[in-house]
């Protein structure tokens, strides 16, 4: 009887043809699931400037949500905009971009003398890690009240000219690697590319009330690397884009340069705003 097989070269054969189809179907299927996690992550900023607009249109008598309760890290005391939104969302993870598989330090690494056990505190820390970065220093500034007191000062809706030209949040990143990996999660809260605006030959501060120092990290996009400081905090973690959710509640992938635009960035964020009409993060209120 004669055994039949296959020969050598048919299976080199079968072989280099799979070979092939993982070679051209593997980017597809990586594809497909980067497009799905863009996708649920429009939703989440979707959903979170849904609950947003709840927030200050039912019950704040038009003002948004303050960024903070104090500048200070403090769980038992302060709470982060996350927290205060918490009760016009289903859970905690619509404030996460799947997008994001970094790890997340441990709670106990940062509050050991805290109980573990309140859910508040924990859900302080998880607050400062959302992938969410709020437009804080437009929407909810701190005013200094003295040497040593501030307090969040959020604007009035309608005091906004253009909710639909105006960012709201945007993907955040809390640190990088040296190769520009993210890690650690998000940042509840970033910068804007800009600060400065000539008007009528004066050159004023944009940011309402607060006055960061100049050696804050600002925008640096020509570093060779990206890092959490290359985009005031904020992270393009879809292929080059950022999910950006604007005040009247729309959804965008943007990529950097668009976030910049009528901007001239510069280091140490000491860049001017040469365009305020074409400027998304200012409030374009009448100065």
């Amino acid at each position: 009887m004669k055994r039949r097989g296959f020969t050598l070269t048919k299976l080199l054969v079968v072989v280099a043809i799979l070979a092939i189809l993982s070679a051209v179907l593997f980017p597809v299927l990586a594809q497909a699931r980067q497009e799905a996690q863009r996708s649920i992550c429009v939703s989440r900023f979707r959903d979170a400037s849904r609950a947003h607009s709840l927030y200050s249109d039912q019950d704040y008598d038009q003002k948004v949500v303050p960024s903070a309760y104090t500048t200070r890290e403090d769980p038992l005391n302060d709470r982060k905009w996350p927290q205060l939104l918490s009760g016009y969302l289903k859970n905690h993870t619509e404030l996460r971009c799947p997008s994001d598989t970094t790890t997340r330090p441990k709670f106990e690494d940062f509050y050991a003398e805290l109980s573990l056990a309140d859910p508040v505190v924990k859900h302080y820390f998880q607050a400062s890690r959302t992938n969410l970065g709020y437009n804080s220093l437009y929407l909810s500034p701190f005013k200094k009240v003295s040497r040593t007191i501030e307090y969040p000062m959020p604007v009035l809706r309608s005091t906004i000219e253009e909710e639909a030209s105006t960012v709201e949040f945007v993907d955040s990143v809390w640190l990088t690697s040296a190769s520009g990996a993210p890690s650690g999660g998000g940042n509840y809260a970033i910068q804007p590319p800009c600060r400065y605006a000539e008007y009528y030959g004066n050159r004023i501060d944009t940011v309402i009330d607060e006055a960061p120092t100049e050696n804050t990290s600002g925008w640096n996009p020509s570093e060779p690397v990206i890092t959490h400081n290359s985009f005031g905090g904020a992270f393009p973690r879809h292929r080059g884009k950022m999910t950006v959710a604007f005040l009247d509640g729309h959804v965008r992938t943007l990529t950097p340069p668009e976030l910049m635009k009528g901007c001239r960035v510069e280091p140490q964020w000491r860049g001017t705003i040469t365009d305020l009409a074409a400027y998304v993060w200012d409030l374009k209120v009448n100065r």
